[in-house]
């Protein structure tokens, strides 16, 4: 029985996954982490979203996007975190 619930719960978060990426769009991958400011690095970020919310795999709020700066081609974005967000080193987080 044990197995068969590892498989399902695999199995599940998989579906997970494929839900996720069709009700939000991949944001980047936090690359810095200093106090309650992240910078995150995605290829897809772009200046329509400063001031949108940030969330993490678990659909929880991690924080809002103040800024997008550096090449067009590889940008950055920083992100404030909402209190008691937590650590996200080299995590991916998801826009809505």
């Amino acid at each position: 029985m044990y197995f068969i619930y590892k498989f399902c719960d695999k199995y599940l978060w998989c579906l997970l996954d494929n839900y996720i990426d069709k009700m939000v769009s991949r944001f980047g991958e936090v690359i810095t982490v200093s106090g309650n400011t992240v910078v995150v690095k995605g290829d897809k970020i772009n200046p329509q979203h400063v001031g949108k919310v940030v969330i993490d795999k678990q659909m929880k709020n991690i924080g809002r996007v103040v800024d997008v700066f550096g090449p067009i081609d590889s940008p950055y974005a920083k992100v404030i975190l909402f209190p008691n967000a937590g650590n996200f080193c080299g995590t991916v987080l998801y826009v809505r």
